[in-house]
């Protein structure tokens, strides 16, 4: 059959199929077999892939990624199941470029393509990805003129990760404080940066500490006494609130850190507009409370660190003995962690590998001596397993160590550097598939571009929430324009009406079953005919829904075996709401 017969078919199949909502499209998505996914039906991607496409699963096999999108290197296709073109498929972009009105005025307008701005998959790690960063527009463009064998689009890949179970991650680079305390556990990394590298950072990191920008408690091995959060508009220095944190007490201690004339009230706001809820913001910034926890040696919850612009401007001084120009800290600082990482990440095969065994030997010692290992130095002897000998290992030093729980996300901006871990999330990102890798892999690594990239901030990354909507969907807006993801859950039995949207989205079923009915379309015309009646729905389904197109789901209310049911839980891609409204 010909492409434009085929075209044709698919045409009158969508918008005439008596069982078919008009606007409803389902899609069968690509699966990635990356040898870090977990392995057969221990993977939510073969699970999704095997209910929604009635695939059997390999026992053995990886299944890492399912990628919902338009992408040329994994292409979402709509397949004809009528009699007549029964098994033909057809690319998602293809039938937008012949149905442009799909992705609205607005989205047509703001990108200047007939193209989906966005790519949504879902992640089962295994084993830790590669420490990578990916690259903004201008760089993107550069890279793929020069090399489109290895850079395969031209376009940024800003993105956010959304955890469905406990989920693992470095994200971003640790503070200058916090990577000097590893250098001084860690003999190792400080041979392979050399003396006048780890002099520079240890001078920083005590620098900063004593600046008040990160206080540990004496059970981390400082002497230095926890404040209240309050005392310092009393005595006219800078306002902390501490929670220490980790397993058993021995983990890092954060805080956040304000002006010196802020009130606990303002230090409160600052904790509680980062995504923590309101008990334990509260909590946090009590001096009762954190010196409680100070005494006790540490809590169950980690604080993030978060400078106020007023005070990085504020600490303008150079470290005693570093070289810089005075008054430039914030830009001194990122060029001193840009030479001690780019040492570590360039230094040859044999200087790394022997470093790395000499340094987990020492942590195997430190065990069976009946220290207690940091959260970090255990990924350290995980990572040693999974890529024996890899610099990755090593630099996981330098990035912070972030476990999220179910319905926590976390945003990961274009030229940040980051590696995913262990655990099932669902990933939104710009329309791209470019990776600048460096460590924890076996493919191509390109560590001068890596390293020249970067943005070299420091600090723990916000950890996401998401805004409650309504009672049944949270939304999780990154600060671009591209996506943005709702999570929608609905009690078995009950039904929800997903307003409609300016711009295109695509929609996958992670669990549950029900039905689903289009309530209203820009398709709703004699031409295109009705809307149909409601469609099944059920693990793995995945869908396309036009923009300016409003459904209604219901939950069933029994399982298929007359059991009760589970929630019906949805994840909604689509183009974030800033650039619609």
């Amino acid at each position: 059959m010909g492409a434009s017969l085929v075209k044709d078919s698919l045409v009158g199949w969508l918008y005439s199929r008596p069982k078919q909502p008009a606007t409803m499209i389902p899609l069968k998505c690509a699966v990635k077999h990356y040898g870090w996914g977990r392995l057969g039906l221990e993977s939510a991607v073969a699970r999704l892939h095997a209910a929604g496409t009635g695939k059997a699963v390999t026992a053995n096999r990886p299944y890492a990624e399912l990628w919902c999108g338009t992408h040329p290197s994994g292409p979402s296709m709509i397949c004809l199941d009528d009699d007549n073109h029964r098994g033909v498929e057809f690319g998602l972009k293809e039938w937008l470029e012949d149905h442009p009105h799909a992705l609205g005025d607005k989205v047509l307008d703001r990108w200047k393509t007939v193209d989906l701005p966005f790519l949504v998959k879902v992640l089962s790690v295994s084993t830790a990805l590669s420490i990578q960063a990916h690259p903004d527009k201008a760089l993107a463009e550069k890279l793929h003129a020069q090399y489109p064998k290895i850079y395969k689009d031209d376009n940024h890949k800003p993105e956010m990760a959304i955890a469905v179970t406990p989920f693992e991650a470095l994200c971003g680079f640790v503070t200058m404080s916090e990577l000097a305390k590893a250098l001084e556990t860690a003999a190792e990394l400080t041979a392979v940066l050399g003396q006048d590298v780890t002099r520079a950072v240890l001078q920083m990191g005590r620098a900063e500490t004593g600046n008040g920008h990160e206080v540990l408690t004496e059970k981390h091995g400082t002497s230095s006494k926890p404040k209240s959060a309050d005392n310092g508009a009393e005595n006219g220095v800078e306002d902390h609130a501490y929670v220490p944190s980790g397993e058993n007490g021995h983990g890092e201690a954060w805080h956040v850190q304000t002006g010196g004339n802020l009130p606990v009230e303002q230090v409160y706001g600052m904790t509680k507009n980062r995504g923590y809820d309101e008990e334990f913001t509260a909590h946090g910034v009590g001096k009762d409370y954190m010196a409680r926890q100070a005494e006790n040696g540490g809590g169950d919850h980690t604080l993030l660190g978060a400078d106020s612009a007023e005070a990085i401007e504020n600490r303008g001084a150079n470290p005693q003995g570093v070289e810089g120009p005075v008054g430039s800290d914030k830009t001194f600082r990122a060029s001193l962690l840009c030479k001690a990482f780019k040492t570590l990440m360039t230094s040859s095969e044999e200087v790394i590998s022997g470093a790395v065994a000499r340094h987990v030997s020492s942590l195997n010692k430190k065990k069976m001596e009946g220290i207690i290992l940091s959260p970090k130095e255990f990924l350290i002897l995980r990572l040693n397993q999974e890529y024996p000998g890899d610099v990755g290992v090593l630099a996981a030093y330098f990035l912070n160590y972030v476990r999220l729980k179910p319905g926590e996300g976390v945003y990961l901006a274009a030229n940040e550097p980051h590696a995913y871990l262990s655990g099932d999330c669902v990933e939104c990102m710009a329309t791209s598939d470019n990776v600048v890798r460096a460590g924890l892999t076996p493919k191509f690594r390109d560590v001068d571009t890596l390293c020249s990239m970067l943005t070299y901030k420091q600090g723990m990354p916000c950890v996401l929430r998401g805004t409650q909507i309504d009672k049944k969907t949270r939304r999780y807006s990154p600060p671009l324009d591209e996506f943005e993801v709702d999570r929608i859950s609905i009690e078995p039995g009950t039904g929800y009406t997903v307003p409609a949207s300016p711009g295109p989205s695509i929609c996958l079923t992670f669990s549950g079953r029900g039905s689903l009915l289009c309530v209203s379309s820009p398709c709703d015309t004699a031409q295109h005919g009705s809307k149909g009646g409601a469609s099944v729905i059920s693990e793995g389904s995945v869908f396309f829904m036009p923009a300016n197109t409003a459904f209604h789901i219901t939950a069933m209310a029994l399982a298929m075996d007359g059991s009760a049911a589970e929630p019906l839980q949805l994840f909604r891609a689509g183009v974030n709401s800033r650039a619609l409204f």
